[in-house]
């Protein structure tokens, strides 16, 4: 009889440890990125933009995760190119602000927009606009890299900054990066 209250409660402890296991990696697919094989949690988003949230579901039906990576200038990515994650950038010294997108889903890229909110100014450095690039991301990695203008020949300044990914108007990622 003891025995039997014994594997109940060890069933139910396993349970639990299983349920939070599945939630917080569940979670993490969203607010991390893999390349190369290595992750870097990332920051709560701040809850600034028209949704309010990210949409874990919509990111999920087409990605299976996005993150930043930093090339040093005049390096281009090529097949097999090992990319390493980044969060900081020194946009005045070359280094090529890039996205690596893991889709699961073929995306038309007329959904696609992009924003990028300065935490430091509580505001909108690059208001969103449609994301430029191919008419299609088929399913696997896509990588493109872009200039972070704010105007014709002024790049973003020094600070802290989010990266706001939306499909049709819906929030789906935020990338916390620091310019230098």
């Amino acid at each position: 009889m003891n025995n039997k209250y014994l594997y109940i409660i060890i069933a139910v402890l396993l349970l639990v440890i299983v349920g939070g296991a599945a939630y917080f990696i569940g979670w993490r697919q969203v607010n991390t990125g893999t390349v190369g094989g290595e992750q870097t949690p990332t920051a709560t988003p701040v809850d600034h933009s028209p949704s309010g949230q990210i949409d874990q579901v919509l990111f999920n039906e087409y990605f299976s995760s996005v993150s930043l990576v930093n090339l040093p200038e005049g390096t281009k990515p090529g097949p097999g190119m090992s990319l390493k994650q980044s969060s900081a950038f020194n946009l005045s010294a070359g280094d090529q602000f890039c996205v690596s997108m893991d889709v699961v889903k073929t995306i038309t890229t007329n959904i696609m927009s992009i924003a990028v909110y300065d935490n430091d100014t509580g505001s909108y450095a690059i208001n969103k606009q449609r994301a430029g690039g191919p008419p299609t991301l088929s399913v696997g990695n896509n990588f493109g890299c872009e200039s972070l203008y704010v105007s014709q020949d002024k790049l973003l300044a020094a600070g802290n900054y989010e990266y706001e990914l939306y499909l049709d108007n819906t929030l789906v990622a935020v990338l916390p990066f620091t310019v230098q």
